[in-house]
């Protein structure tokens, strides 16, 4: 019934058929239970909910790389749509909303009013995230605009954060390996070797 009460206030723009049958109280319960679960599914919860998502700024970084090094001088931009379950993640790696203390569902209710990590705000509909590489005379900056917004990249001291930082910030991300983290190598080996065995 809830689902249907936000499709009809996203689409529609009804709110007395689905939502009359909640009170403002239950909004914020339906609203905090999905964010919890948005948190550990693809967010800061659990690590790996999101590290999964490091290819994407791996790529950006090898972009940037070579248009500063000088062998990329044709591309202008690269264009990637998604959903909620590639931002959310992408938006945790660059450190984006992430509370001072993890979502629970027994956190302080001062603490669920003024979280950062709200979805129905972060990853609406046609959410998006810009990484915008700048040539300046003195260097090279990254800026994060969510949403058309300019954001403060964690690690960095200014919105138009030096490449060099940004880069050294991301180092963890960087170092992360998409295969290993989901074992795909270990799984196809595996594969391959019980077939292997079932031939014999």
């Amino acid at each position: 019934m809830y689902s249907a009460c936000t499709y009809d206030v996203s689409v529609f723009n009804i709110t007395d058929q689905w939502c009359s049958l909640f009170t403002k109280e239950d909004f914020y319960n339906f609203e905090y239970y999905s964010d919890l679960s948005n948190y550990y599914v693809k967010g800061y919860g659990i690590p790996l909910s999101y590290q999964i998502g490091c290819s994407l700024i791996q790529e950006f970084v090898d972009i940037f790389d070579s248009v500063i090094n000088g062998s990329q001088l044709i591309q202008k931009a690269k264009f990637r749509f998604a959903h909620a379950e590639t931002l959310l993640p992408f938006l945790s790696l660059l450190g984006l909303f992430r509370d001072p203390e993890p979502l629970r569902h027994d956190s302080d209710p001062n603490f669920i009013n003024n979280r950062l990590w709200k979805t129905s705000v972060i990853a609406s509909y046609a959410s998006n995230i810009k990484l915008i590489l700048y040539s300046c005379p003195d260097r090279y900056r990254v800026k994060a605009v969510h949403n058309e917004v300019e954001y403060l990249i964690p690690g960095c001291d200014d919105l138009y954060c030096t490449y060099s930082v940004f880069k050294s910030t991301m180092a963890p991300v960087l170092a992360l390996n998409f295969d290993r983290l989901c074992n795909i190598c270990l799984l196809y080996t595996s594969d391959a070797a019980d077939e292997e065995d079932s031939v014999d």
